[in-house]
């Protein structure tokens, strides 16, 4: 699917959430890449970042070569995603979305800002919302 800028990102993610909340989904996704997922979703929701982190370097994939996806829940928004970044042990992911907009309804055009600077500081490639 193509991005305004140009890039494209895989239309279809492998996700780590519903069933698989709360699990260790490592094998899953080193599965779901065997079997042709180049994107990855998981969120800090699903409390699994650690183990999608695990299954990605597992995978054999190179990173450059894997669409990672992940998504802001609560709390310090610049705090959320460098947690993420060290759960997944990734520099980057190349989607960080605000898991549901009542999240930030407070102070919508804050979260913009904040998400915004996550992307000038390279901790995400893109930043909408979901």
């Amino acid at each position: 699917m193509k991005l305004n800028d140009g890039h494209s990102m895989p239309p279809i993610a492998y996700g780590t959430g519903t069933v698989l909340r709360d699990k260790d989904v490592s094998n899953w996704i080193t599965q779901a890449v065997k079997m042709g997922f180049s994107h990855i979703d998981t969120a800090q929701m699903y409390n699994n970042e650690t183990s999608a982190g695990d299954g990605i370097r597992r995978c054999g994939i190179a990173r450059q070569n894997l669409f990672v996806t992940t998504k802001y829940l609560s709390g310090s928004i610049q705090e959320a995603i460098r947690l993420s970044l060290r759960k997944l042990d990734l520099d980057y992911v190349d989607l960080y979305l605000i898991h549901a907009p009542y999240l930030v309804e407070n102070d919508f055009e804050g979260a913009w800002r904040q998400f915004e600077k996550i992307k000038e500081d390279g901790l995400a490639r893109y930043t909408p919302t979901s």
